[in-house]
């Protein structure tokens, strides 16, 4: 997979089907939208491209750092195994949040050669969100495919919803909202003696990452953003993990 990395100058690329989006923890949501481009891409026979932004949008919008479910590398690792040629990281900034609708998709998706542009239902671009799917298939050159909203348990599969559970130590319907187990990169501070017990003391190795709220959980517990594992292999300090709670 080639990473595409857009801030003002744009490589010429293969034709290729894309589908956009942020794609925060690339949950159940969203594997709609990218067996969908994956499926086109095969039929086909074009490249495969998923087109993300950096930093969040909604960092820029709503001038704070925003928490989320994965890091880059976990999420590019994701993107990665699914299947895609390209994966094209536009830089979001003032400059384009302020750009019309039209603008966007001359300056940016007109360029990146795509026959099939697949969306969300919500999806949104320009100035005040005014470009949408009705947008696109007016007023850009490529084919334009809407998925439908998805549901599990009549409520919406969202990035904002997979966090609450998050938050609230529900990890096993986080997990099946993601299709894949929740799990965190830890860093150990140290191993403590808790009488016959080893307990390991770490920490978020991700400052962008989201974590659950302090609380007591089985096996491990949450305080003051560290976590306290029960654990039978003696980790050192300095040493890296990934934790499924």
């Amino acid at each position: 997979m080639k990473t595409i990395k857009i801030n003002n100058t744009i490589t010429k690329l293969d034709k290729n089907i894309a589908c956009i989006g942020y794609f925060d923890g690339l949950h159940l949501g969203h594997k709609k939208l990218i067996d969908k481009t994956i499926a086109l891409n095969k039929k086909n026979n074009l490249k495969a491209s998923l087109i993300s932004f950096d930093p969040d949008p909604l960092d820029i919008i709503n001038k704070n750092k925003n928490l989320h479910i994965y890091s880059k590398k976990y999420s590019k690792k994701i993107i990665e195994e699914y299947g895609f040629d390209y994966y094209i990281i536009i830089k979001f900034d003032k400059q384009l949040m302020s750009a019309s609708p039209k603008e966007f998709i001359n300056n940016y998706l007109d360029k990146l050669n795509i026959d099939t542009l697949v969306c969300g239902f919500d999806f949104s671009f320009g100035y005040k969100a005014e470009g949408n799917y009705n947008y696109l298939k007016k007023h850009s050159s490529f084919k334009t495919i809407k998925i439908d909203e998805y549901k599990y348990y009549n409520s919406k599969v969202s990035s904002s919803r997979i966090k609450d559970c998050i938050s609230k130590g529900n990890f096993k319907l986080a997990s099946k909202l993601l299709n894949r187990d929740y799990k965190i990169v830890l860093t150990v501070l140290k191993c403590l003696k808790n009488k016959s017990k080893t307990i390991i003391e770490a920490k978020s190795y991700y400052n962008d990452v989201l974590i659950p709220k302090d609380n007591i959980f089985d096996g491990f517990y949450i305080k003051d953003n560290k976590f306290y594992i029960e654990t039978k292999t003696r980790l050192n300090k300095g040493d890296i993990f990934e934790f499924i709670p």
